[in-house]
């Protein structure tokens, strides 16, 4: 038996029909975790011991005609932010290293309930923060069809076990694309869940208001038998899935979404909804409403929040912290209580307004994961973490390249009516989107305290430089600036 050639669901069925042992496939998993995982940078430890140990006792549960469930006897691995007892979970971080988990994660529990054997803890960008696969203390993550490609973040590992083959499933957690991205860019099945739909206790967060856990696989069944298992509504959510879609009205957005998108992008795009359509599904065109303001408040509730978690270890181990993390996690800083407060209230109507506007005539909607390409590793770390104009609609990050930067490097990051730009010494010629290719900005006689900046036909003036954050406005008039963060700016 090929087990390359077997999905989760088959691997399941192969067990109980006792066409392979589990303690035989686990086996088969660890030999290629250990050797094609460690080349792509995909594991950061092995339960092997535990793992094999798991896989007799599920092979002699069966041999008496029991079975656990679902999962008897299928080896999966998971992003390292999920808690397991005995084992270490750095979340992909200099700073946590060394910290044990005393118990499971709730949902690393309901897997084992269902059979499931945890092979591994898998790579994942730096407290999640990166959506092509950075890491700086671990190295990157390499796409297993190109290993010179990134491969999606932050749960890096998870997109690259499933699509090489290591394990047949896999939990990522996504806050603003990090089940999505690597599921894109490795060729893999993931789903971003419902917010509180399943059990977050013991996942470390990001941002808790915007975390959820999800499954990564090869196919939609996959994906359906893993949310089954953890999403505890008693539903199986395999059920339904025929490939019968008549009825179902798929609904493809005028704007926004379809922007830039790259031309190879769009023409796949249109061969899946040709598959669709000879699905039996019906297209239709529909509205989206202004998604500025559900980035911009995105943005705050994220940055708020993940300020939050990091407060006392950017006071006392800043060092410690990949500067491109540092900065994105220092955007919360420009934002107060009351503007986080603000945004949350806020989030109830926007969520409403964003399902009677795009869901009026519609069932679902057909939107690109990402707008542009897979970059390549060396394309997308060879900067610091920056907001493109272009593609943050559908990254949320990108990455610079410039000229002429005298002994420092600039980042920027788009916050509510805010770009912030750190560290600039020296004068910047040009920078471009690694992602997209498009130029960003030209920067011209740089000073601590005054700058003057050009993004497309908008010329803004810096006007007060705050430790080493400098504030700049982006598609806003000085007072909307003010207004956003009195405390840092002065009027010029």
């Amino acid at each position: 038996m090929d087990l390359q050639l077997l999905d989760l669901v088959g691997a399941a069925q192969a067990v109980a029909s006792k066409k392979i042992s589990s303690v035989e496939m686990v086996q088969w998993s660890l030999d290629r975790l250990k050797t094609t995982g460690v080349a792509l940078n995909a594991v950061f430890q092995i339960y092997e011991e535990e793992a094999l140990e798991r896989a007799k006792l599920l092979d002699q549960l069966q041999a008496q005609g029991q079975s656990l469930g679902l999962l008897h006897g299928v080896p999966l691995a998971h992003k390292d932010l999920y808690s397991v007892a005995g084992h270490e979970s750095h979340v992909g971080s200099k700073i946590l290293r060394g910290r044990v988990a005393s118990s499971n994660a709730k949902v690393i529990n309901l897997l084992e309930a269902q059979g499931e054997v945890n092979l591994a803890s898998l790579h994942m960008c730096e407290f999640a923060l990166s959506p092509t696969g950075f890491n700086l203390h671990y190295g990157h993550g390499k796409n297993p069809w190109n290993p010179e490609m990134s491969c999606g973040g932050s749960s890096s590992g998870s997109g690259i076990a499933v699509a090489a083959r290591l394990v047949y499933g896999s939990l990522g957690s996504d806050t603003g694309g990090s089940i999505r991205h690597p599921s894109a860019m490795c060729g893999v099945t993931g789903l971003k869940t419902t917010a509180a739909f399943i059990s977050e206790e013991g996942v470390f967060p990001l941002a808790p208001s915007l975390d959820v856990v999800g499954p990564m696989a090869q196919t939609a069944r996959d994906c359906a038998r893993i949310l089954t298992v953890i999403s505890e509504h008693a539903k199986n959510y395999e059920e339904h899935l025929n490939g019968d879609l008549r009825g179902v009205r798929i609904g493809i957005p005028r704007t926004y979404y379809r922007e830039n998108v790259d031309q190879e992008m769009a023409i796949a795009l249109d061969l899946s909804l040709d598959v669709l359509r000879h699905r039996g599904a019906q297209l239709v065109e529909v509205e989206v409403p202004d998604m500025s303001l559900i980035n911009s408040m995105m943005v705050r509730v994220m940055a708020f929040e993940s300020l939050g978690i990091h407060r006392e270890w950017l006071k006392t181990r800043p060092e410690d912290y990949a500067e491109q993390v540092r900065l994105r996690i220092e955007l919360g800083h420009t934002f107060t209580t009351e503007q986080y407060q603000q945004a949350m209230s806020a989030r109830k109507g926007i969520l409403e307004n964003f399902v009677r506007t795009s869901f009026a005539n519609c069932d679902v909607l057909h939107v690109p994961t990402i707008q542009v390409q897979t970059p390549s590793i060396a394309d997308s770390s060879s900067g610091t973490g920056l907001d493109c104009q272009r593609c943050r609609k559908s990254s949320g990050s990108a990455f610079v390249t410039s000229t002429e930067i005298l002994r420092s490097q600039f980042a920027v990051t788009a916050g509510h009516d805010l770009v912030q730009v750190y560290r600039v010494e020296g004068s910047l010629d040009r920078a471009f989107c690694q992602k997209c290719g498009s130029q960003l900005y030209s920067l011209r006689d740089a000073t601590p305290k005054t700058m003057r900046v050009r993004m497309g036909t908008l010329d803004t003036v810096i006007t007060k430089k705050v430790s080493s954050h400098i504030f700049v406005g982006s598609k806003a008039s000085w007072d909307d600036i003010l207004d956003s963060a009195p405390q840092y700016l002065e009027r010029p």
